[in-house]
């Protein structure tokens, strides 16, 4: 960026933070979404910011700052349901140390830290105008990333078929790549999305679960086990561990995000779905958690319904960017752009699916229709009825830039390194099965190894 004269701003589209200086002051941003998500630090002894809740566990510790648990925050860990698989509340298990919100930036200045609202003034003034840039800036990306190896997960979905449309429309106004494939599974659960898309791939000629010829990097056990605990503990409970390979110059489309704009949870109340979801959380417990809920929506302020402004600002953040952390992922359903788009929207429409129809109808229309993995993910009449008309796009193609990944040393499995942390905690047995099974049913079953670790990492 600097190379061309440019600044990267806080609190864009991608995954990354930033520091930078202003005058006496240091100022650090993130993404929009907060997908580099930031906790600090404060006591009266001092002050402390990173990017891993874990790594400032240990910082401070090292330093004899004090710890303090919350015991009803490490009681919600145990909990079932997504509502409790990561970080509910801008509260985390000490209570000197707190989530930054992902519309806030950091600042420094005369040796004191603090977090500020950060304003985007770009907003657009009406829906159309806020569409049309989405899909300008977003048609332009795709270009651009067609340049480079490129996978699109597809599924029998409604967000994952967005990109599709994206892409295809692309393809038709900038040229066919070569190195692009759809990537659905094709057993298990996947069936029935496979089913779909290999439907889709008939019809409209796209390359499906194709190899791309790419450099792959190996991951060492030590590094696998760092960067998971680095990335997750504390924050997220379901035990994804990065892969042993990896494929740095394959680009990843997926549809996370997606589900941000339209309701994810069915109750629109919080106490009402809390009640619902709180297990075996005793009174004191829950009026403390429900009280910091109440807390966090309101810092996080928005237009968009309780509920849904909870879901986008722990479960969307937190758990559909968790695996961008491993590997370069883009989710075009999380931009900034086309949130501008859905604040636009009623509750109703939301619902519905407005938004993500409204972008299908203004770049491949027909997709609309086509076979879904249930019937009622289909548009509705009203739907249909109100999509935008047509459009005059102008997308722009830019340009793909790399950088080298050097060889990692091979340092045992990340299994291996997972069970000799866990060795002395309640979760040995698991871990040890794990060892010997070489994997893991599945990443919810992994839920006891994080809560045992966290446990073990704030000292209790």
């Amino acid at each position: 960026m600097k190379a061309f004269g440019h600044d990267i701003p806080f609190h864009e589209d991608g995954h990354y933070f930033i520091l930078k200086q202003a005058g006496p002051r240091w100022v650090g941003g993130a993404d929009f979404k907060g997908n580099m998500k930031m906790f600090t630090y404060k006591t009266s002894r001092g002050w402390a910011f990173s990017n891993s809740f874990a790594l400032l566990v240990d910082t401070v510790k090292s330093q004899g700052w004090p710890v303090t648990l919350r015991a009803e925050h490490l009681a919600a860990w145990e909990q079932k349901g997504a509502f409790w698989q990561q970080l509910w509340s801008f509260n985390t298990a000490v209570e000197e140390i707190s989530l930054v919100p992902s519309h806030s930036i950091i600042c420094v200045e005369n040796g004191k830290l603090l977090c500020q609202k950060h304003e985007t003034p770009d907003r657009c003034a009406d829906y159309e105008t806020a569409m049309t840039r989405f899909l300008e800036i977003w048609l332009g990306r795709a270009a651009t990333l067609m340049q480079s190896p490129l996978k699109i997960d597809i599924t029998g979905g409604v967000d994952s078929r967005v990109n599709l449309a994206l892409f295809l429309s692309a393809a038709r106004r900038f040229g066919t790549p070569q190195n692009m494939t759809f990537n659905c599974g094709a057993y298990g659960r996947h069936k029935e999305d496979f089913a779909v898309a290999k439907q889709l791939s008939g019809t409209y000629k796209f390359p499906l679960n194709h190899p791309l010829e790419t450099d792959v990097v190996s991951l060492g056990g030590e590094e696998i086990f760092t960067l998971w605990r680095l990335t997750s503990l504390g924050s997220y409970s379901p035990l994804y561990l990065p892969p042993k390979s990896a494929s740095p110059g394959v680009l990843h489309v997926t549809g996370g995000g997606g589900e941000g704009h339209r309701p994810f949870y069915a109750r629109t109340n919080i106490r009402e779905h809390l009640e619902q979801t709180r297990g075996t959380l005793c009174d004191v417990h829950f009026d403390k958690i429900l009280h910091s809920i109440y807390q966090s929506i309101r810092i996080a302020g928005n237009k968009v319904p309780p509920m849904m402004l909870h879901y986008r600002e722990f479960r969307d953040r937190l758990h559909a960017s968790l695996l961008a952390n491993y590997s370069v992922r883009i989710m075009p359903l999380a931009s900034r752009h086309l949130y501008a788009a859905t604040r636009f929207k009623t509750s109703r429409e939301l619902d519905r699916n407005q938004v993500l129809f409204d972008v299908m109808s203004a770049t491949t229309p027909t997709l609309m229709t086509q076979p879904y993995d249930r019937e009622v993910k289909l548009p509705s009449a009203d739907c249909l009825h109100d999509l935008l008309g047509d459009m005059t796009l102008n997308p722009v193609q830019g340009t793909c830039y790399f950088d080298d990944q050097g060889p990692v040393p091979e340092t045992g499995t990340g299994i291996e390194c997972l069970a000799k942390a866990a060795a002395h905690t309640d979760a040995r047995d698991l871990v040890a099965k794990m060892v010997h099974d070489g994997k893991l049913d599945h990443p919810q079953d992994g839920i006891s190894i994080h809560n045992a670790l966290l446990l073990d990492l704030v000292g209790a």
